[in-house]
């Protein structure tokens, strides 16, 4: 088991190591940031830490959409036939090209907007 393997798991419980992950993460973060911010200046920096922000908020939507379809196929594809399922990926397929290419649009008209505004 890939649990046994680890030498210091009897050490220390799932919540230190928790602790620990996230305090290095967040460690790892302020000194980029830091180190970003010496070498972009206050304006630039700003500018970028708005982009990222902003890509961040887009990602957490991605992924609750790709989470709560991905649990719902499952329960679908256990409770009903294949026809039924590949209609689903079928619509979803449909459904997910339809809002990116609608996201690009919308990004795209207005990233004149946002040029100016970043």
């Amino acid at each position: 088991m890939i649990a046994e393997s680890i030498p210091f798991k009897n050490k220390f419980s799932t919540e230190q190591l928790f602790i620990m992950s996230a305090m290095l993460v967040n460690g790892g973060n302020y000194l980029y940031n830091l180190i970003l911010g010496r070498f972009l200046g206050p304006e630039k920096f700003a500018d970028a830490a708005i982009l990222v922000t902003l890509l961040l908020v887009l990602s957490f939507a991605a992924m609750t959409f790709q989470l709560v379809t991905a649990k719902f196929s499952v329960i679908f594809e256990d409770c009903l036939s294949n026809i039924y399922s590949n209609y689903l990926q079928k619509c979803f397929y449909r459904w997910r090209c339809f809002r990116s290419h609608n996201c690009f649009v919308v990004l795209r008209i207005t990233s004149i907007v946002q040029n100016n505004v970043f």
